[in-house]
């Protein structure tokens, strides 16, 4: 009688399953030996992508083209909204990419919102309606312009450290403040600051120009270019420059705001002047013991 031989089975099915991988594999080959690059087939189980690509555009320059630093604009958001309602999908690109394709998607006809954003600030918004999206498939919108004037407004409060209003005698001092705008190389630019206190608006020249002391309750504004910048004060008691503040900050275009809130300025206790006032000088230590 003849014997089955079990061992020769299993060969013939592992033969069998290595010949079915690799026509798999070799299915997702290209013809030079690497993955194919199709950019336009999705994997049919995973659903659909969409690629786009954007650039900034200023209005009032003919449409110049803008960095995104020139703005401050952080990223492009995408969000997709299905025609006829139900829930909708989101993705998330950095703006200086200029060109992406998207996470998966479910299959199906959308709106989409091309958002391009400042922190959380909203700069511009495109939309493009009744976008299908194919099963297995990625769907190449055009290219989008994102309208963005590279104007900010700032608004700031000043204070010091010390108990008590700025400019009063027993407090911290102050006769009088130099205020400078300067870019994101540290360079000065000339801008002109409104103060809430009925005074005369305060042209900053990047030379010597000061105004008066500004009281801690006053808020300070200023139509500026926007993008990475830099706000410098300094507060003089008398000649000495007794305190400063060097911040740095994203100004958002489109005429949106940039609140810096209080800006604390700290004693320079450097300067020779500027440690002989008891206001300056802050609360006695205790004694050691």
């Amino acid at each position: 009688m003849k014997l089955f031989d079990h061992s020769m089975a299993r060969r013939t099915v592992l033969s069998a399953f290595c010949l079915s991988l690799a026509a798999v594999l070799c299915s997702a080959c290209s013809d030079d030996g690497g993955f194919g690059s199709d950019a336009a087939t999705v994997d049919a189980l995973a659903g659909a992508t969409v690629s786009l690509s954007w650039q900034i555009r200023d209005p009032d320059a003919g449409s110049a083209v803008l960095a995104c630093d020139e703005v401050a604009a952080s990223a492009v958001r995408l969000a997709l909204r299905p025609v006829g309602g139900g829930s909708g999908s989101n993705d998330s690109f950095t703006c200086a990419s200029g060109s992406v394709t998207s996470r998966v998607f479910n299959p199906g006809t959308y709106n989409i919102d091309l958002v391009l954003v400042a922190g959380l600030a909203e700069l511009d918004t495109v939309t493009i309606e009744g976008v299908a999206l194919a099963l297995g498939k990625n769907t190449q919108l055009d290219p989008v312009d994102f309208a963005v004037v590279p104007r900010s407004n700032l608004t700031f409060q000043i204070d010091t450290a010390l108990a008590g209003p700025n400019c009063a005698s027993n407090s911290a001092g102050i006769t009088e403040m130099r205020i400078e705008l300067r870019n994101s190389n540290g360079i000065c630019e000339p801008a002109t600051f409104s103060v809430d206190d009925g005074r005369l608006p305060y042209n900053s020249d990047c030379a010597s120009a000061t105004t008066a002391c500004i009281e801690n309750d006053r808020s300070v504004t200023a139509t500026i270019p926007s993008g990475t910048r830099m706000l410098s004060i300094t507060g003089r008691t008398g000649t000495d420059a007794c305190f400063t503040r060097l911040a740095q900050f994203e100004a958002p275009g489109n005429n949106l705001t940039a609140d810096l809130g209080k800006q604390l300025l700290v004693v320079d206790t450097g300067q020779p002047g500027c440690t002989t006032s008891t206001a300056l000088a802050g609360p006695a230590l205790p004694t050691a013991l």
